[in-house]
């Protein structure tokens, strides 16, 4: 997956610690209905928080989804800390970040690749979605399905995109026409960030500076700090860690629970 990189200027210096919900808990609504179709999302670290946003916003627009179909997330971070692949098997959809997660080769260790192939054997999709250095022919021939119009949307890294992937896949996969999914939006490769009350992108510095002045911000003579960050941290969902803080400590995200 290509990661867009941005400019942080020190208006806003966020967080370096690494960024995982694998053990912060379920994000859940208490629902005794029967959970029909399981959707999981394997992916790295650097996707949860956005994933996670998507999903909500999903539930937002469509509740009905909470009811038919569990939504999990398994991060790389889970993976790491002894789960067993064997748990997807009863899946009916995957959604797979080759760039984040590795897959077992010949060459390398990393997901079973037995356990996907099992998987897909049984009935499920797996999306691949992201990049890899040269691993897609190897792992397509696992059964890994390549859809070139899922894949488009991971192009520009935002909630939107990974919003419409997301209801693409339950609509093509799933089978819900009555899903809408937009188009992927296109972003800017490179930007400047700024976070006070709201987010704020500037495709060069002079935009920044102009605006910052205007703000009421700019300190004359003062040194200019930057940081170097991607997109997939742009944006953090702080009152969703928050609430997520409160509920009790289980080993993955499971939307529902």
């Amino acid at each position: 997956m290509k990661r867009h990189a941005f400019v942080i200027l020190l208006a806003l210096l966020f967080s370096s610690q690494h960024i995982s919900f694998a053990h912060e808990g379920h994000f859940h609504e208490d629902h005794h209905h029967n959970h029909g179709m399981k959707y999981r999302c394997i992916i790295g670290d650097y996707m949860t928080s956005s994933v996670v946003k998507a999903m909500k916003a999903i539930w937002q627009d469509y509740p009905f989804i909470k009811d038919r179909v569990t939504l999990e997330i398994i991060s790389k971070t889970d993976l790491e800390s002894g789960f067993n692949p064997k748990e997807i098997l009863d899946s009916n959809l995957i959604l797979f970040d080759v760039h984040g997660v590795r897959i077992s080769t010949p060459t390398q260790s990393g997901f079973d690749f037995e356990v996907l192939k099992e998987v897909i054997d049984r009935g499920a999709t797996v999306l691949a979605v992201g990049e890899t250095a040269g691993l897609d022919s190897q792992y397509a021939a696992i059964g890994l399905t390549y859809d070139k119009e899922i894949r488009s949307y991971l192009r520009y890294s935002n909630t939107e995109n990974f919003k419409n992937m997301i209801l693409l896949s339950l609509k093509k996969y799933l089978q819900f026409p009555e899903l809408n999914a937009n188009p992927p939006q296109e972003g800017l490769k490179t930007a400047y960030y700024h976070y006070q009350r709201e987010e704020k992108l500037f495709k060069t510095f002079e935009e920044y500076k102009n605006w910052y002045r205007e703000a009421g911000y700019l300190k004359e003579n003062a040194e200019w700090v930057a940081v170097l960050t991607y997109s997939s941290f742009m944006s953090k969902d702080k009152h969703l860690l928050k609430m997520n803080s409160s509920v009790p400590l289980k080993k993955r995200v499971s939307m529902p629970s």
